[in-house]
């Protein structure tokens, strides 16, 4: 997918799944390696200024599959997209089917992990970041097609 080709492009949203399925020894899909080839299509100079990521874990283990993939990669791009203007970033995971459960073994880790490779994103003030951790059960995911407004910092 060539998004390089959309000058005009203000928002993105990019819903995929993590299939954690997969015996331990079998090739695991690289799916932020693949996110991250189409972000790298978007110019240096653009217009987006809204990114969503929509991520559902599929399997039992979720840790077998999500701590491999290119987290930071995917964070180097939104730093790469927002180039100095304002970029809002919401990424949230969702489980499927209820497969992992509120207080599942390793599920605060995997969130812990992703905060971690998110840490570049703090030494940009314009790229604001909203962060759904679904194990948490003060905070639901946000409700598909939901539009929020601009960020106030």
């Amino acid at each position: 997918m060539n998004l390089g080709n959309l000058p005009n492009l203000h928002v993105l949203s990019l819903c995929t799944t993590i299939n954690c399925n997969a015996p331990r020894n079998a090739p695991r899909p690289a799916v932020l390696h693949d996110i991250n080839l189409v972000l790298g299509a978007i110019r240096g100079s653009n217009k987006v200024t809204n990114l969503l990521f929509d991520f559902t874990i599929l399997g039992p283990r979720p840790l077998a599959g999500f701590f491999e993939q290119d987290w930071v990669g995917m964070f180097h791009e939104v730093i790469r997209i927002a180039d100095e203007k304002p970029l809002e970033l919401e990424l949230q995971m969702v489980e499927a089917a209820g497969i992992l459960e509120v207080g599942h073994l390793g599920t605060d880790k995997l969130f812990v992990h992703i905060m971690e490779k998110a840490a570049p994103l703090l030494d940009y003030p314009k790229i604001c970041t909203h962060f759904c951790n679904p194990w948490d059960r003060r905070f639901g995911p946000f409700p598909r097609g939901q539009v929020r407004s601009r960020c106030m910092r």
